[in-house]
């Protein structure tokens, strides 16, 4: 007899088998295509995201930040304005009080007399006799050459000018060139200041502050210095300025300056002789 085989049933359960998992590959790659999407999907949800945050704080910036940084500086600027120009008027008053009370000294009776004689009180018999020279000196020279411009004109931060008179804002000697500037106003000078600031950088302020010495009407010798400021530093020069009418324009004012001028160096030359 022949043997057949009936493979029905078998075929029917690898069938139904290979179709079940044909669907189930289906669904997976359905599934995993279903997450790359969802990823993908976050991925560009958190790119917008970002976009939109660096598009708002760009906006932030520039309607907030930059109108706020903006109104911070004017105001630092105008604060700064405000202090520059405070200073100034405070200086300017400075002056003023200056000029007046330099008035008021050479207004006091026997004005001369008694600021050589302060000088005299501060200063040692050698350091007096040297600054009694240079004042002598210079009234000779204002009743004979008035005309010289060496002498119309003294910076007070030049070097010579404090070694001869001393300075009003040097510690050692503030007090000596009090006195001495009364002496030079009763010789003719007045106290003026320039527009402009000093260009020269060895003014005493700057000795000082680099820890350096200068000659001072103190004595012989370089001396170290400290220095207060006296307000003019920043804005302008201080000047010592001789101050002679115009013959041509008032004779008679002229002729009242040169008989003053001319008892003061007969005054300097007898009351304190050497």
């Amino acid at each position: 007899p022949s043997l057949t085989w009936d493979f029905g049933p078998l075929m029917t359960t690898l069938q139904v088998q290979f179709a079940q998992n044909l669907i189930a590959k289906a669904q997976a790659a359905e599934a995993h295509q279903s997450l790359l999407n969802s990823l993908q999907s976050i991925e560009e949800a958190e790119g917008d995201g970002r976009q939109l945050v660096a598009m708002t704080e760009k906006a932030c910036y520039h309607t907030e930040l930059v109108p706020l940084a903006q109104a911070s500086k004017k105001a630092a600027r105008e604060a700064q304005s405000a202090r520059e120009k405070r200073l100034f008027e405070e200086e300017i008053f400075r002056r003023k009080e200056e000029m007046a009370t330099f008035k008021e000294k050479l207004a006091v009776p026997d004005s001369l007399t008694k600021a050589m004689a302060a000088v005299q009180l501060l200063l040692t018999p050698i350091a007096f006799k040297v600054f009694k020279r240079a004042v002598r000196d210079l009234s000779d020279e204002v009743i004979n050459h008035p005309e010289n411009e060496n002498i119309r004109m003294m910076r007070s931060d030049h070097y010579r000018t404090v070694a001869s008179f001393g300075h009003p804002g040097i510690v050692e000697c503030r007090e000596v060139y009090s006195h001495a500037e009364v002496v030079l106003g009763c010789i003719g000078y007045i106290i003026a200041y320039t527009k402009q600031p000093p260009h020269s950088a060895k003014t005493p302020q700057h000795v000082s502050e680099m820890g350096g010495s200068l000659e001072l009407p103190l004595g012989p010798g370089l001396r170290p210095i400290h220095y207060n400021k006296v307000g003019y530093e920043e804005y302008s020069e201080r000047l010592l300025v001789f101050q002679e009418p115009d013959p041509s324009e008032d004779p008679q004012a002229w002729c009242d300056w040169h008989e003053q001028a001319s008892n003061t160096a007969a005054a300097l030359h007898t009351a304190f002789s050497e």
